[in-house]
């Protein structure tokens, strides 16, 4: 299957018959449905089902919530299907406010959202918990896994076990596979990202630990296999990322991100392992535990590891990396120049900056110029 965001690999082409969860009359049979492995799209800014209520133009609607037994998105249908292109009834918002509209699958709601007092105060404790906490030790930041709260989180220990074992089989079956999966399981360690748990501290009796799992995601273009933990995984009702403060959107905006790029005629690219270049504390690295064979060997004992840095696949590890890259200019930038400080602020986009100028000898010397607070950062 060919699209804008590249070539997908798809088993086979099926036909499906669609409805409204809630039932109705309302049905349409789409005649070509692609299936794929995975559907790499996030469920994390899914809104909760009360979530309109705080605007009285949309009090009386109500949107479907997300069934605690399907976390993964399933299915996705395009616009221009009967079912979603048939408007039912609306409300529309005033400037700020969202707008919803009624299809024959339900309620839709888009649009701008304005002031959300909730969604703030949850804010300022994020930012209240990083701005108190946050040190540089050692060249590199230390932020604290921002918790909503001390609940205990329960042992998790034989779901990763089971995880292990199904693991194991196909790494045994899959010499290329496993190669791949080795390599990238032990650079964590190799570079400091993680580490083994030494025995005398395998037990914790306020039972803050949580062992996370592991799998490979294939990318759907390059067709390369990369390991991701997988901090969504339930176990007796819950998550670790249910437990963690998702934090402010810090993230610059694409869009301004590559408008600003197009503004020169000289570009500076670069490309940081942000999210491993921030340090957990140590009372915090239990909750981002793991098991792994020592040297990928997969006939020896599995052991408890766990991670040093914040981890691709934590709800708040994008807050908290882009808060720590923020602070890397107000900490450090006023030691070489103002611009070295704007582009960490305004140029980057996740991990990649993407800064452009008209001048040569500025643009070199810009690039110096961003290497130096960056490293100073840990960056």
């Amino acid at each position: 299957m060919v699209t804008e965001a590249g070539t997908f690999a798809c088993k086979e082409v099926v036909q499906l018959t669609l409805g409204n969860i809630n039932g109705g009359e309302e049905e349409e049979r789409v005649k070509e449905v692609f299936v794929t492995d995975k559907i790499n799209v996030s469920t994390d800014y899914t809104m909760p089902s009360d979530w309109l209520k705080r605007w009285p133009h949309m009090a009386d609607v109500e949107l479907q919530s997300m069934p605690t037994d399907h976390e993964q998105v399933e299915l996705v249908i395009r616009l221009d299907t009967t079912l979603n292109r048939v408007i039912l009834e609306h409300r529309h918002g005033t400037a700020n406010k969202p707008s919803t509209y009624l299809s024959m699958l339900g309620w839709v709601a888009f649009g701008p959202t304005g002031d959300r007092l909730e969604d703030s105060l949850e804010d300022k404790r994020f930012l209240a918990t990083l701005n108190n906490t946050t040190q540089h030790r050692h060249g590199k930041y230390v932020a604290k896994l921002p918790f909503k709260d001390s609940t205990p989180l329960p042992d998790n220990m034989n779901m990763a076990i089971q995880r292990a074992r199904s693991l194991k089989r196909r790494l045994e079956n899959d010499e290329a596979y496993k190669t791949s999966y080795v390599a990238q399981m032990e650079k964590y360690t190799d570079k400091g990202y993680a580490e083994r748990v030494p025995v005398s501290q395998l037990d914790r009796k306020d039972r803050r630990i949580w062992l996370m799992l592991h799998h490979s995601v294939r990318h759907p273009v390059k067709q390369k296999d990369r390991v991701v933990f997988d901090l969504k995984a339930r176990h007796q009702g819950t998550s670790l990322n249910e437990h963690l403060m998702q934090g402010l959107d810090l993230t610059n905006s694409l869009i301004g991100v590559l408008l600003r790029f197009r503004g020169g005629q000289h570009a500076i690219t670069a490309d940081e392992q942000m999210f491993h270049q921030v340090k957990v504390p140590e009372e915090d690295r239990d909750c981002l535990r793991y098991l792994w064979w020592p040297e990928g060997v997969t006939s020896k004992e599995l052991q408890v590891f766990r991670m040093t840095s914040h981890v691709f696949g934590a709800r708040s590890s994008p807050s908290v990396v882009n808060f720590c890259l923020n602070k890397t200019a107000l900490d450090f930038g006023s030691k070489y120049n103002k611009e070295a400080s704007n582009s960490i602020c305004r140029n980057f986009y996740v991990d990649n900056l993407l800064k452009a100028m008209d001048d040569e000898e500025e643009s070199i010397k810009l690039t110096r110029d961003l290497i130096n607070p960056c490293g100073d950062g840990g960056f």
